[in-house]
C-alpha cells in the first residue's frame, strides 16, 4: 500500500508496559516506507495513558490539515 503523504500520529510512553519502544520505532518505519508523514513522539515515563500533549496533536491533525495537490 501507499498512504501517499498521508499525515500519521504516534505518541508512546518510554517505558511503557504494554508496547515495547521498540515496537513503535518499527511500526513508524513501515508507515515511512508506505510513505506516511509520520510524526512521532516518545514521552519519558509517561506510562501507558494518553496525554495532553497527544490530544492537541490528533486535534491539529483533524482540525488543520496540511492539504497538498497531487
Amino acid at each position: 500500500g501507499d498512504f501517499n503523504g498521508t499525515p500519521v500520529f504516534i505518541g508512546t510512553s518510554d517505558p511503557d508496559p504494554h508496547v515495547p519502544v521498540e515496537r513503535v520505532y518499527a511500526t513508524t518505519n513501515i508507515l515511512k516506507d508506505m510513505h506516511a508523514k509520520v510524526t512521532e513522539k516518545v514521552y519519558t515515563m509517561m506510562g501507558h495513558t494518553i496525554s495532553q500533549d497527544e490530544i492537541d496533536q490528533a486535534n491539529n491533525l483533524i482540525f488543520n490539515p496540511v492539504t497538498t495537490k497531487i
